[in-house]
């Protein structure tokens, strides 16, 4: 979801020199984020790694749950790939939400917690 109701969204990145003006198309209605790719500049190479950033300015509100190369981020290509889950994505989120645990060891001045809190 976009909270600034944005539809063209400033793409960041390593890689974002290969899209059109580097602005992606966001549809809020099929939540598909469109990246209009340059076909007249550098070949991308099939096992090439390509790293698009949106900051946070952007106004996106993404899943509590998002893991780690998370199989719901996913992408596709006009006659070229199908619908599959993105090769590599970070985790998304810095709250203690499940599966997400944080655990710590708590000290106190006279006796120790027998169990950490997990």
């Amino acid at each position: 979801r976009n909270s600034l109701s944005k539809q063209k969204i400033e793409i960041t990145g390593a890689s974002r020199h290969y899209i059109n003006q580097a602005e992606g198309l966001w549809n809020e209605s099929t939540e598909i984020l469109k990246l209009p790719m340059i076909f007249n500049g550098d070949v991308i190479n099939a096992d090439e790694m390509l790293e698009f950033k949106i900051e946070e300015s952007q106004g996106f509100i993404l899943p509590s749950k998002l893991q780690k190369n998370d199989p719901s981020v996913r992408i596709t290509s006009l006659n070229n790939i199908l619908w599959e889950p993105v090769k590599e994505s970070p985790m998304v989120g810095n709250q203690p939400y499940s599966p997400h645990r944080f655990c710590m060891l708590q000290y106190e001045d006279a006796v120790r917690t027998q169990f950490p809190i997990c």
